[in-house]
């Protein structure tokens, strides 16, 4: 293998190693808006949806939901000085947005509203 060949292949899996592992909360946020995605329009396509549709496809979903998460992260889970951020209650709300009603679309479900928990407005 030529010295040239080398030093490509070593820097390319440098700055893979250097990419290390995603942030687990910013991940569990892309993954809850890609199952809300991936479930709306499931529905679309069952004709049980009672909300409008603002995205042509599901990879437009996907790309648009999905920047609500750019700066998430574990030292930014939850917005306000007094939230803390729950990964169970994160990883139940992504399993009930994978298995959410059609007929029920418009309402968030609950687990997704409870996973950051304000401790000064008494929600915990």
């Amino acid at each position: 293998m030529k010295p040239q060949s080398l030093i490509a292949m070593f820097a390319a899996v440098s700055m893979l190693s250097a990419c290390g592992a995603q942030d687990p909360v910013y991940t569990r946020c892309v993954t809850e808006k890609k199952a809300y995605c991936e479930r709306l329009f499931a529905c679309v396509a069952l004709g049980g949806v009672s909300i409008t549709v603002n995205y042509e496809d599901e990879s437009r979903c996907n790309t648009e939901e999905t920047k609500s998460c750019q700066n998430v992260s574990s030292a930014n889970a939850c917005s306000g000085s007094s939230s803390t951020y729950s990964a169970a209650k994160h990883d139940q709300c992504i399993q009930d947005e994978k298995t959410r009603s059609c007929s029920a679309f418009a309402s968030r479900p609950t687990s997704c509203e409870s996973y950051c928990c304000t401790t000064d407005a008494g929600s915990c």
